[in-house]
């Protein structure tokens, strides 16, 4: 199910990428996926965890956390890369700190938003 999500995602990043186009005012190119994703105030009773950041960032996380489902997400992060994937961030708001940091481990207590934003050349 994870796998689809991010997909989706990447899907919706991609038809909103690129650049505008030579000639149009204010064009500063692709937004990055760290402004996409950090909407924070979507999110206002909730708190950002600490495994929030780029792709890498959440890996490196989710290693020790899950290793078993570690490799499913590099699996998918390394075939998003092959796809054009050159930008990424995944933020993680809970609603309790205790719920951060649990990946597909555990069942949170509260609620949980995991929020992937993939960028493609």
């Amino acid at each position: 199910m994870r796998r689809l999500v991010v997909t989706a995602c990447a899907v919706v990043l991609a038809a909103c990428g690129g650049s505008a186009g030579p000639g149009l005012p204010g064009s500063q190119g692709p937004a990055s996926a760290q402004s996409v994703a950090s909407g924070s105030s979507d999110f206002t009773a909730m708190q950002k965890c600490p495994e929030s950041g780029s792709y890498e960032t959440y890996l490196k996380a989710e290693q020790t956390a899950d290793p078993a489902q570690y490799q499913t997400e590099k699996t998918t992060w390394d075939d998003l890369k092959a796809a054009g994937a050159n930008d990424s961030y995944i933020v993680v708001y809970a609603e309790k700190t205790s719920d951060c940091g649990q990946f597909a481990s555990g069942t949170p207590s509260g609620k949980v938003a995991y929020v992937y934003a993939i960028r493609f050349k």
